[in-house]
């Protein structure tokens, strides 16, 4: 038999565990995306119809929700990173330490492993979220001004 053709058994089986692992979380990262893009959606047709109404208490309400929503929306996405980011440290540290498994995922032209998932100063699709937070919050200050401004202070 090759040289070549012979690879540790448990590195072999400890790479396609963490490669489960990374798949898994990759998964969960889109559920949860999907779960958090629903819930904004519905907080704001809740809002539209509020709106519509001129329920200005109404507004105010759901723009609190919805800015704490999308918050947990983008602390979600930083640990889905986290943990996404951990899985792919692993599944490089492993293919390193042996080389035929190295040449083989590398000649396979592999976009997980050519391009290491690295980290930078903008979480993968931290952009929505960060604008829907944005957006939730400039609501919730508008509709306080306006309750502040309906409300008549008699100072004398």
């Amino acid at each position: 038999m090759n040289d070549e053709l012979k690879v540790d058994k448990d590195k072999l089986e400890a790479l396609k565990l963490v490669t489960q692992l990374a798949e898994n979380e990759s998964d969960r990262g889109w559920k949860r995306y999907t779960v958090m893009l629903t819930a904004n959606g519905a907080l704001l047709a809740f809002l539209s119809a509020s709106v519509r109404m001129e329920n200005i208490f109404l507004v105010s309400i759901l723009a609190a929700i919805g800015a704490v929503v999308s918050w947990t929306w983008l602390k979600i996405n930083e640990a889905s990173y986290f943990y996404e980011h951990r899985w792919h440290s692993d599944m490089e540290a492993i293919i390193e330490s042996e080389p035929f498994l190295s040449l083989w995922i590398r000649g396979r032209n592999n976009p997980r492993i050519s391009r290491p998932h690295k980290k930078s100063g903008l979480y993968l699709f931290s952009v929505l979220p960060k604008f829907i937070t944005a957006f939730w919050v400039i609501i919730f200050f508008v509709a306080i001004l306006n309750n502040l401004s309906l409300i008549e202070f008699d100072v004398l």
